[in-house]
């Protein structure tokens, strides 16, 4: 009990003492008011305990006073006569709870002595049914995951994709590659990147498409582009041969609001010497004309490499899986 409470206590034996200083000729002595003090202290326990409180009825002080002039004993009902007095009432399966144990603390100070009321026997409060609503508040439709769409036919590109686990569709982007004059290897990569990319957008406005280009300078000046045929396939390795070529993937992913995101990932790769045998045998086994630098690292290409440098190994396939990664999960895809 808090200081507070013994304190509000003490307020409240001093009114009773007040009030049953005299009752007749005959003083109330400190038996009852000590029984009042025990009493309060009871009430006062059940309301921060509900249900761990025997039952103690208090009466009136007015019948309090009038049974001590009669008969001279305090009116003190114990457990066993409440027991019994209940059960002949046919009152079975049910307790006398005072009125001002159902009530909150807020509620106590307003509950006359001696009000009883009967409620069934339970520990703490009765349960809260649940109401049911006026109306039925309508159900969301669930939403439709985004459509990824690659604008290529390279099938190495597509393989590359689907390590992601994320459905996609490839549509051919149809677009003239050509190069332009004047601008730099990086330059074309990136152009023609969001060229396709915004080609398959305008037939498919409510997906996310992927476009990818890749262009090749050697040693960092010469540029480097696709052969087209057996034999500028066979200058360009025969050029390569013991030297080093940088790869610059253009990436570009083109989203529903016409926007797109942009970017570059270079790899530079240095060619291990090779002999004009191993040239034919090569073109050969792959074909690779529509390669820049004619040489498949995918394919049996890596053969004719000696080493390879750059931030994201799938770039110099042809589409760099470490950038495109960050670009769908900024355009809202949920990637682990």
């Amino acid at each position: 009990m808090t200081r507070a409470d013994q304190q509000i206590m003490l307020i409240i034996l001093g009114i009773f003492a007040q009030r049953l200083r005299f009752v007749g000729n005959q003083t109330v002595g400190a038996d009852l008011i000590q029984l009042h003090r025990e009493r309060l202290q009871a009430t006062h326990t059940a309301h921060r305990h509900p249900g761990m409180h025997r039952q103690l009825e208090i009466p009136h002080p007015a019948a309090i006073s009038t049974q001590i002039t009669s008969t001279g004993e305090l009116p003190v009902k114990c457990p066993r006569v409440i027991n019994q007095q209940r059960t002949q009432s046919g009152q079975v399966g049910q307790r006398t709870r005072s009125a001002r144990d159902l009530a909150t603390p807020g509620e106590f100070m307003g509950i006359q002595f001696g009000q009883s009321v009967h409620a069934p026997y339970h520990r703490g409060l009765p349960p809260v049914q649940p109401t049911k609503p006026d109306r039925q508040i309508p159900k969301c439709p669930p939403l439709r995951p985004m459509r990824l769409i690659l604008a290529s036919t390279s099938i190495y590109r597509r393989e590359l994709l689907a390590r992601l686990r994320i459905p996609f569709e490839a549509i051919p982007p149809g677009v003239d590659e050509a190069a332009i004059s004047g601008e730099s290897p990086q330059q074309q990569a990136t152009r023609l990147a969001r060229l396709k990319a915004r080609a398959v957008a305008e037939q498919h406005p409510d997906a996310l498409v992927i476009g990818s280009d890749q262009t090749a300078t050697l040693d960092g000046i010469t540029t480097v582009g696709k052969p087209g045929d057996h034999a500028r396939a066979t200058a360009q390795l025969k050029a390569a041969s013991g030297r080093s070529m940088v790869f610059h993937t253009g990436l570009c992913l083109w989203r529903p609001d016409s926007t797109a995101l942009l970017d570059c990932v270079d790899t530079r790769v240095q060619f291990r010497t090779l002999d004009n045998d191993a040239i034919e045998r090569y073109l050969r086994a792959e074909m690779p004309y529509d390669c820049a630098g004619s040489a498949k690292s995918e394919g049996l290409g890596v053969s004719l490499l000696q080493s390879q440098e750059g931030s994201d190994p799938t770039a110099l396939i042809g589409l760099p899986l470490i950038r495109l990664c960050d670009m769908l999960r900024q355009a809202g895809v949920q990637l682990p």
